[in-house]
């Protein structure tokens, strides 16, 4: 089982043209997609853990604020959401905002792997976003 390294995904960022606003050294990307009138910043992060867990590779992205009102209302609506792509999960941020975040091994990960994976993300946030922002405006 080939297993892809932080200096792969550096690489296919870069055959996948995506261009990074930020890199560290601990294996985070960011980097805009536009989305319509909006430029989304996406996350990739390369987390490595102690064996036999293989090392696991992110993308994820700010879905929306902190919501202040119908919280009820719009947690209902990311659970019913979260059926429809069960490898993407809507999470909340120690700060209250919701995320948007799709994650897989290292083991076995190919270049078109991963910009499904992106694509998955920024497919997610695009469809759902403004109907979710509509439920708390």
């Amino acid at each position: 089982m080939a297993q892809a390294s932080r200096e792969d995904i550096e690489k296919w960022l870069g055959e996948i043209g995506l261009k990074t606003l930020e890199k560290t050294d601990t294996g985070n990307w960011f980097f805009l997609q536009k989305s319509g009138n909006t430029a989304i910043q996406v996350n990739i992060t390369y987390d490595e853990y102690d064996p036999p867990t293989p090392p696991m590779v992110g993308v994820g992205c700010l879905f929306l604020e902190s919501p202040s009102q119908k919280q009820c209302e719009l947690y209902k609506k990311l659970l019913e959401l979260q059926t429809i792509s069960l490898e993407t999960k809507f999470g909340i941020a120690k700060n209250g905002a919701i995320v948007l975040i799709t994650q897989r091994s290292a083991v076995d990960l190919d270049p078109s792997e991963l910009r499904d994976m992106i694509d998955t993300v920024l497919s997610m946030y695009n469809h759902f976003h403004d109907e979710c922002v509509a439920i708390i405006s």
